[in-house]
């Protein structure tokens, strides 16, 4: 679809579901609806449907329904060292590619460390939460140990954190999923650029978006209708 085929198909899906006695819509409002129900979208792949198991990279169908704004990156530039957590560095998002990251999924960290020794040897960071830092401040006095840096993931970058023996982090490489561009009146089909002129998902999600949106916006309206048409389509199905 194109942004313009969306707002259409929001219109009749929303006329179907309600045999045409649904309050009207503006296309402003409408595309509120398709962009909260993108990013719905994208959530439930990543998270599950209400954040159940399984995870994302476990089914396939899940992976290639967001592919286009997976991606992944690697950097040498823009890694400085800081005092926030002992020995640390920082990375802010806006050094990546596109500035545009929305969900990290992994990080690896290129080090160099003494016991044990390894020279610029990428090994996986692991997520913490704030909160949890400072069990991992390193000091003249507290000399910690572990071999994985640490990460903070904060809403403009990343702050890793190291054990007192590591001496340098240099590089990076980080897998995320991107932000999608907000679908617009004269957004293009998708063909897989990565740009604000494009739809940012695959043609086979498109009618979901729609669904999402349609159902976003009668528990807006407080109509009950949506309820029952998954009741019946969960009978029909039986």
């Amino acid at each position: 679809m194109t942004g313009a085929e969306a707002i259409a198909s929001f219109k009749q899906y929303y006329d179907f579901v309600t045999s045409f006695s649904a309050p009207g819509y503006t296309e402003t409002e409408i595309l509120r609806f398709l962009n909260r129900a993108q990013e719905e979208l994208i959530q439930r792949r990543i998270f599950g449907q209400n954040y159940q198991p399984p995870r994302f990279e476990d089914i396939e169908k899940r992976v290639a329904d967001i592919s286009p704004i997976v991606s992944s990156e690697g950097v040498t530039l823009g890694i400085n060292t800081t005092t926030l957590y002992g020995n640390s560095w920082y990375y802010h998002k806006k050094n990546t590619a596109s500035g545009r990251v929305l969900y990290t999924l992994k990080i690896d960290a290129r080090v160099t460390r003494t016991r044990p020794t390894l020279t610029n040897e990428y090994i996986r960071c692991e997520k913490i939460r704030s909160e949890h830092a400072g069990k991992f401040v390193s000091s003249s006095v507290n000399r910690t140990h572990f071999i994985e840096p640490k990460y903070i993931e904060e809403k403009k970058g990343y702050v890793l954190i190291a054990d007192y023996y590591t001496t340098q982090i240099d590089a990076l490489k980080l897998s995320f999923i991107l932000n999608p561009y907000p679908i617009t009146a004269s957004s293009v089909e998708f063909n897989g650029t990565y740009s604000s002129a494009y739809m940012s998902l695959p043609s086979q999600v498109h009618r979901e978006i729609v669904e999402i949106a349609v159902q976003q916006a009668m528990l807006t309206s407080g109509d009950k209708r949506w309820e029952a048409k998954i009741a019946e389509e969960k009978q029909n199905t039986n």
